[in-house]
């Protein structure tokens, strides 16, 4: 832990000996806005309905439904901090037919 009171070591130094960057010692988060955490809540909402819809649909989805106006960008970013993922069908390509016959391999 960083100790600004102590009088034998600057903050440079203690930075340096426990391996972090002074910026780090200096950060502070700031809160999340209140239009991200409704527009999240929205973003939910429409997930839970549709989760088959990307990004591109969701913002759709909030400009008709949610009289909310955002951009791609931005929900694209919420939908990755939410860890949300539309679903997809993946590509059958190594499932085998019964139809097909199977041919030696030598």
């Amino acid at each position: 832990m960083i100790d600004p009171s102590n009088p034998h070591l600057s903050i440079s130094r203690q930075c340096e000996l426990l391996g972090v960057s002074r910026s780090h010692h200096y950060y502070k988060r700031r809160p999340e806005r209140r239009k991200d955490v409704e527009e999240k809540i929205k973003l939910k909402e429409i997930f839970l309905k549709y989760p088959f819809y990307g990004y591109r649909k969701q913002v759709h989805e909030l400009k008709e439904a949610a009289r909310m106006s955002s951009t791609p960008k931005r929900v694209r970013r919420l939908m990755g901090e939410m860890g949300l993922k539309a679903l997809s069908a993946r590509p059958m390509t190594s499932v085998a037919k019964k139809e097909h016959s199977i041919y030696p391999t030598s």
